[in-house]
């Protein structure tokens, strides 16, 4: 167990190690370190496991798990998320090494040295701090392996292949009970809490992001605000109403310093780039820079939109020819009576849209990062990445590049080979734009550190513009890893503790229950003085008690237990000699039943009972006794001993119902049992069995019909018993069943000869009939020299038709006597009758011999030709049979043929005539019971029919 458990630790742990060194660049005394552990704990295993220590199996067993523990802990301190796994694995397989390897006493210092180094790797990896690395397919490879070895722990536990002590049950129990619930609970805890702490930053998030895009919209409506009020002043409707060539100097001046002074107040800042009134046909009248006036601006969209509509508009950012990207601010300049006299309009820089969306710290110095995007899909800002400022998110051809240029909405300068897509801006803005999902966690910044930033998706509500407000988690993870390792810490405090005192208090409990069953196996050795320790008060206390005065009872029952086993061992030979001789009675029985069935013939079957029975059962009388036709009396019909002869000589017989036990059996179809002396001592007087003593009567009886009794008597006083009776009675059915199949027998076999006597006759008559015709007729005989020929039938051999055999005969020649006439004469049997004889005869100087295969072969023919003869014969008599029926139907039909009753009378006795071939037919009428009218002549009398018919008015026609 040592070898396999140590060998498969081996390959677990190297394999863990090949995943930490061969995809990373480790600083040189991390891989070191690394590889050393990696390299010297599989070894250590494999060493134990091919006997390392082989004969101290408790310190061979700490350097294993020392091993372990040192490699696992060294990657629960290096690696991150592994501290949990880790410990579990340990503490599993330090129970599950303990458990199926030492002793039950040496058990406890393990399972200490289990908790302890469970949570020293839970504290490694959360309470040192170091630079971690991130390798999740460690974690997910700890917790398969995990699996796997909890999977194995329980299959042992169930399959008792580990040290199936109470100290281990207990310990198991107590760590499910506590341990299971704590870690659901703590899972659960963690669970919410990571939870709970991502709510609270997606809300605040929420509430950040929301605020700065406030700010952003109050700058444009806080804007279009100033212009609409800037375009109220009267100065400008003024000088609009008023025609170009009639406006005084005056007004003129006043509308110069009125842009000058609107320009000033924000010059400072850098916002505004200029101020400029626009007539009703957006010729720009002047403007604060000299460049512009005169220009034409009716095409522009901000013109177009105030002039029409009537209200301020915010342009969309334009990118001047190698000027900065500017956003042109409009509203639209009223009359006296509120008509549209032209527009006043300011350029801005983007340098305030950048005061309002640098990158600013959080509370936990994260950085946020805010990013402007246009409806065109143009960054506007990128705070994050601001190389890529004003480079488009998707990527666009170069017409639509050429196309976005010409509207000013890409810088001149931007060329195709410039494009930088992200797919994560553009996926951000459509999921906003499709599910309204407005939180998102994705690595905007692509940098080596793989953490991902979390941030928020909005739309501003003045400007067709998407604020995008990424957040940078790393310190923020930190807090929550930090305040996660405590509670994780502090898990496996807790979990090791309960683990250390569950198992002192599986000690603590088994260590009694160990002691007394230590004590029980002394005991089961033979043992019987010793005495189980009583160390507590309690049920323990109580068993040991009760165990040492089960001791005491166990004593003094052996010493008495001899006797009482001598005197039960007697009466069970005595019974097993019951038993052996009642199964030997039933075999006999059995025997006697199968012999009894075996015979056919009802006499012989009643006297080999008689017999059989006192040869197997040494009774000296056996009768059968059979009921008569009338029921009256009981014949004897067979027995075996002298008197018995005797009292069949004479026909002996009793009255049923009336006469002994014998009477008493058949007629109350029920056993009987006397003996010598009470009320059945008088059935003892038979002159010719003088010495019986016990007499038995059992019924034979098919279903409910008694058809007679089996009488056995002994020359022992009580002899039989009830036991006898239900022993005999199975032979007594059996005897009746005989009978009666015996009886069926009889009749069947007797119907049968009827039956082929009938057939016999039958065939003797209608093949004597044939004889006759074929007599008349003559016989078609076929010779090997003639041929056929027709020849008068041969006289018939007597012994060929009763012997029914083959015979040979052998004669000399008439017409040379040395030549011998050898003739062989094969009856043509069927069904038990010689229909027909062959005859071969052949002449020769000696004697032919005939051997048993020629024989054999010309029988073989011979019962061919029976067969069809017959065959011929049936189908000749069909033949007859049909051509008569066929006559009389001609006859009658020529009959019906007329409805004049002389006609009739004449029809019929000229066909009479014809198919009888009779010289004269006459018909005479005479009525019932009346002598016949006319007699024919003696002349008439050569050849005559009698055809008689009968009428339904009881007349009768006579047909001669």
């Amino acid at each position: 167990m040592t070898a396999f458990l140590s060998i498969i630790a081996s390959a677990l742990l190297l394999r863990i190690g090949f995943f930490t060194v061969s995809p990373f660049r480790l600083p040189v005394p991390i891989l070191i370190i690394t590889m050393g552990i990696s390299i010297l704990t599989p070894l250590t295993c494999l060493a134990v496991g091919f006997g390392f220590l082989r004969r101290r199996k408790f310190l061979r067993l700490f350097v294993l798990l020392l091993s372990i523990w040192l490699f696992l802990a060294a990657f629960s301190y290096l690696i991150e998320e592994v501290a949990i796994p880790a410990s579990l694995l340990f503490f599993i397989v330090s129970m599950l090494f303990s458990s199926s390897i030492l002793a039950v006493d040496d058990v406890f210092p393990f399972q200490v040295f289990s908790a302890v180094g469970s949570f020293i790797t839970i504290a490694a990896g959360t309470l040192l701090e170091t630079s971690r690395l991130d390798i999740p397919s460690i974690n997910t490879y700890l917790i398969v392996v995990l699996a796997l070895v909890s999977l194995v722990y329980l299959f042992y536990l169930l399959t008792q292949r580990i040290l199936p002590s109470l100290q281990i049950r207990l310990l198991n129990f107590s760590l499910a009970v506590s341990l299971i619930p704590l870690i659901a609970i703590s899972y659960l805890v963690m669970t919410n809490q990571r939870s709970s702490f991502e709510n609270q930053m997606r809300e605040s998030l929420k509430v950040a992001a929301a605020a700065k895009a406030e700010e952003v919209d109050a700058f444009f409506s806080s804007t279009k605000e100033m212009m609409r009020a800037n375009a109220s002043l009267p100065i400008f409707s003024r000088y609009l109403s008023i025609p170009e060539n009639w406006r005084p100097s005056d007004i003129e001046n006043e509308l110069y310093s009125t842009i000058e002074s609107l320009s000033l107040a924000n010059i400072t800042q850098g916002d505004v780039l200029s101020f400029g009134l626009l007539n009703a046909s957006g010729i720009v009248e002047y403007d604060s820079d000299p460049e512009r006036v005169g220009a034409d601006e009716s095409q522009s969209d901000y013109f177009r939109s105030s002039y029409s509509s009537g209200i301020s508009y915010v342009a969309d950012l334009v990118f001047q020819p190698d000027q900065q990207p500017e956003i042109i601010f409009s509203s639209p300049v009223f009359g006296e009576e509120n008509q549209v006299l032209g527009v006043l309009r300011a350029r801005f820089s983007l340098q305030s849209i950048d005061r309002l969306l640098r990158s600013e710290t959080t509370t936990y110095n994260d950085q946020v990062f805010p990013i402007i995007i246009d409806f065109l899909y143009i960054r506007i800002v990128d705070t994050l990445q601001p190389q890529y400022r004003f480079y488009p998110i998707m990527e666009y051809t170069t017409d639509q590049i050429n196309q976005l240029k010409r509207n000013g909405s890409l810088p001149v300068s931007f060329s195709e080979d410039q494009q930088e897509p992200s797919d994560d801006l553009l996926s951000l803005i459509n999921a906003y734009r499709s599910y309204q999902e407005s939180f998102f966690t994705k690595d905007l910044d692509k940098k080596p550190d793989n953490i991902s930033e979390f941030g928020a998706v909005l739309r501003l509500t003045s400007v067709p513009w998407f604020l995008i407000y990424p957040q940078t988690q790393s310190n923020l993870l930190a807090v929550y890893e930090q305040q996660n390792n405590q509670l994780i810490f502090y898990i496996g405090l807790f979990g090791a503790s309960i683990a250390i005192i569950a198992s002192l208090i599986a000690r603590t409990i088994s260590k009694p229950i160990l002691a007394l069953t230590r004590t029980a196996e002394k005991v089961s050795g033979g043992d019987l003085q010793i005495q189980a320790a009583i160390s507590t008060k309690d049920e323990i206390g109580a068993l040991a008690r009760a165990f040492n005065s089960m001791t005491s009872q166990l004593r003094d029952l052996i010493f008495s237990l001899e006797d009482r086993v001598q005197q039960r061992t007697l009466e069970i030979t005595k019974q097993n000699e019951r038993l052996t001789f009642r199964s030997q009675q039933l075999k006999t029985i059995a025997e006697v039943a199968g012999s009894v069935t075996a015979t056919q013939d009802l006499q012989s079957l009643l006297t080999n009972v008689t017999h059989l029975i006192n040869q197997r059962f040494g009774f000296y009388h056996i009768g059968v006794f059979l009921l008569d036709q009338n029921n009256e009396y009981a014949v004897l019909k067979a027995a075996n001993s002298e008197g018995g002869q005797r009292m069949l000589k004479r026909n002996h017989r009793l009255r049923v119902g009336q006469v002994g036990i014998v009477g008493y059996a058949t007629g109350q179809g029920r056993p009987r049992i006397a003996t010598d002396v009470g009320e059945d001592a008088i059935y003892f007087n038979n002159p010719d069995l003088p010495n019986t003593r016990s007499e038995m009567a059992l019924p034979l009886k098919i279903g409910s019909q008694v058809i007679g009794a089996l009488d056995v008597q002994s020359q022992v006083p009580n002899a039989f018993t009830e036991e006898d009776i239900e022993l005999f009675s199975i032979l007594a059915d059996q005897i009746a069943i005989a009978i009666m199949n015996n009886n069926l027998y009889e009749e069947t076999n007797r119907a049968l000869e009827d039956m082929k006597r009938t057939h016999q006759r039958y065939l003797k008559n209608e093949w004597a009939a044939v004889a006759g015709q074929k007599q008349r007729d003559g016989v078609v005989r076929y010779s090997a020299n003639s041929g056929l020929s027709k020849t008068n039938a041969i006289s018939q051999d007597p012994d060929i038709l009763e012997d029914k055999r083959v015979k040979i005969n052998s004669r000399p020649s008439p017409a040379d006597p040395k030549v011998n006439i050898t003739e062989l004469t094969v009856p043509i049997n069927l069904r038990g009758e010689t229909i027909a004889v062959i005859r071969l005869q052949q002449e020769n100087e000696q004697d032919l011999f005939w051997n048993a295969a020629k024989i054999n072969t010309i029988q073989q023919i011979a019962d061919q030709i029976a067969l069809t003869l017959e065959s011929a014969r049936l189908f000749e008599q069909t033949l007859r049979r049909a051509e008569r029926d066929r006559k009389a139907f001609e006859i009658t039909n020529r009959i019906r043929s007329t409805t004049n009753f002389e006609d009739m009378i004449q029809i019929a006795v000229e066909e009479i005539k014809r198919e009888l071939n009779v010289q004269q037919a006459q018909i005479t009428i005479q009525k019932k019971n009346q002598e016949e009218l006319a007699a024919p002549s003696a002349a008439e009398k050569t050849k005559t029919g009698q055809l008689v018919l009968n009428s339904s008015l009881q007349e009768s026609n006579e047909v001669k």
